[in-house]
């Protein structure tokens, strides 16, 4: 028994939503509005609401979720009931703030006793938590409006998602219709029909469509639903002027799910000739040459056009520029563009507009030469922390000829991260070109970058790939030890001793040029000059001196002494 019990719980775990998910008999609730106040959603008041006391009307608060079926009213008719998020701003003026619709509920007349309902009997709409502003199209809303509704069992609807697209972004005048695709996709991510699609078109010219479930049909092999529009609106006519944008939205609604809402906007667009032009004929550069381009837009019958301008340019690694067109005159323009890239540009060109669109664009090409190899040779000075490091950057081509006024960018990484991109001066023009950088940090650094050179007709081009590692600076360190200073033969009055001196570097820098004296009861006896003393190593040097006074003698040798003392 305990392994069917078991078995029963992974089987419903496995189905998201089992049952009705709205329970119980049927409630209703109030729709706030003032005592013989009405309003309903009209062309002069297309948002639907009312401010009373700085509050907007007719509003609800949602304290459970619920699902939405029905309405009593005055007019004793159901429709359509759209509930807004209600604004945390303070109510004005009537009719005039836009209130976006969040949840568009179909609902049918119920009687003020109530009645017989199952939410299987029902169109549901599933509405949160929250606060509305509830506005109808389809019947005005006094203050005796009720809403009825079943409570959520706390599961929550279902979910979907939906997409809408149009056979064209663009569509001529001379297109005689619009293919519309609605596409609704389950939790489980499978293409799913649905109980009802609805919404509108907004054409240019401030009409609308209404689209309605029976005007869409199911494609079977896509599995999506598909409309066929002819461009007129509700009242059979085409929009005056037709060119322009049109919006589509649409709601869409299956029992149990949360509903959807989708938009997509098209055009019906002007003709236009546009022509692109290129600086060079063919339209061939080297890498550094400036691309200059000009566009010309003519409309139906020829005439220069005024319009904006919209451009795609795709380099050859696949990255995207957009450029910044000028105008010289009445549909007239130009660009210029500075290439980083060898290989073939793509460049597409589309005239624009705020409320017009332009049905045609034109796409060119342009190449850039691949530059030969420019021969560099990089030389980096010792690299201490603190100290100017000098580069050497020697560049030829391949015949050993320099190349002369090139287009250095090296850059210094330390650890990945960036540093400083190097200035660069040639200045003797010989093609040997030097750059500074003091270091503040220890440990390896990298140089990498690239190198330009435009010529009359070619060009080159080198990399810098090169690491190089920032140290300490190396030290001397001089030291004379008690046992380092040696008299013999052992003194007395009137004998001549020598005296050998022995200092050390124990740094590890190689000391140059320095002193060491000799001082007997502090007094210096004799200056030594040392050239050189590699690190580690020592030297020892004598010096005679005779004893001519008895008494205590003390003597003392000191390495680079003070200057005072030499």
């Amino acid at each position: 028994m305990k392994r069917v019990l078991i078995l029963c719980i992974v089987i419903l775990g496995l189905i998201p939503h089992v049952g009705t998910l709205p329970y119980g008999t049927p409630r209703s609730s109030t729709i706030f509005e003032p005592s013989e106040w009405s309003v309903r959603e009209t062309p002069t008041c297309p948002y639907g609401y009312q401010c009373y006391r700085d509050v907007y009307v007719p509003s609800i608060t949602v304290n459970l979720p619920m699902w939405v079926f029905g309405i009593t009213n005055n007019a004793q008719k159901g429709g359509i009931l759209n509930f807004r998020r209600y604004p945390d701003t303070l109510c004005v003026n009537h009719c005039v703030q836009e209130i976006p619709i969040e949840y568009t509920a179909e609902v049918i007349y119920v009687p003020y006793a109530g009645g017989s309902y199952r939410p299987e009997d029902v169109c549901l709409t599933y509405i949160p938590k929250g606060r509305y502003v509830v506005t109808s199209p389809s019947f005005s809303i006094f203050y005796n409006t009720r809403l009825w509704w079943f409570p959520d069992d706390g599961r929550g609807p279902q979910m979907m998602s939906a997409t809408m697209n149009t056979d064209k972004v663009k569509y001529g005048r001379e297109d005689p219709t619009a293919l519309i695709s609605m596409q609704v996709t389950s939790e489980l991510q499978e293409f799913i029909e649905v109980d009802n699609i609805f919404g509108v078109i907004a054409l240019p010219d401030d009409t609308e469509k209404t689209i309605n479930m029976e005007d869409w049909s199911w494609n079977e092999e896509e599995e999506w639903y598909e409309y066929v529009w002819d461009f007129t609106n509700d009242q059979g006519i085409h929009g005056d002027p037709r060119e322009g944008f049109y919006l589509a939205e649409m709601v869409v609604k299956k029992k149990y799910y949360k509903d959807v809402r989708v938009q997509s906007d098209f055009g019906v667009c002007y003709h236009v000739g546009i022509d692109l032009a290129f600086d060079k004929d063919p339209p061939e550069y080297m890498l550094l040459d400036k691309v200059t381009m000009t566009v010309y837009i003519t409309d139906e019958e020829g005439s220069p056009l005024d319009s904006g301008i919209d451009s795609l340019l795709v380099l050859p690694d696949g990255n995207i520029e957009n450029l910044l067109w000028t105008p010289v005159t009445t549909g007239m323009y130009t660009t210029s563009y500075m290439p980083d890239q060898e290989g073939q540009y793509s460049i597409t060109v589309e005239a624009t507009g705020d409320t017009l669109c332009y049905l045609e664009d034109t796409t060119a090409t342009f190449t850039v030469k691949v530059c030969e190899e420019a021969l560099l040779n990089l030389e980096i000075g010792p690299a201490v922390i603190n100290e100017l490091v000098t580069f050497k950057l020697t560049a030829t081509d391949k015949d050993g000829n320099p190349l002369l006024e090139a287009c250095i960018e090296l850059d210094i990484y330390n650890q990945n991260e960036y540093i400083t991109t190097l200035t660069w001066i040639d200045k003797d023009g010989n093609g040997i070109y030097i750059a500074e950088y003091t270091p503040s940090e220890l440990g390896p650094h990298h140089v990498m970058g690239s190198i330009t050179v435009r010529e009359e007709n070619e060009c080159f081009k080198g990399i810098i790939d090169k690491y190089f590692t920032v140290t300490e600076k190396n030290l001397p360190d001089l030291m004379i030890r008690n046992n380092d200073i040696v008299i013999s033969p052992e003194p007395h009055l009137y004998a001549t001793v020598t005296i050998s001196v022995t200092v050390w570097n124990i740094g590890n820098g190689d000391a140059q040029c320095f002193w060491v004296i000799i001082l007997i009861n502090d007094e210096v006896v004799h200056r030594e000059p040392i050239a050189f003393l590699a690190a580690g190593e020592g030297i020892t040097f004598t010096h005679e001196w005779t004893i001519l006074y008895s008494g205590s003698y003390i003597i003392q040798a000191i390495a680079d002494p003070p200057e005072g003392l030499v």
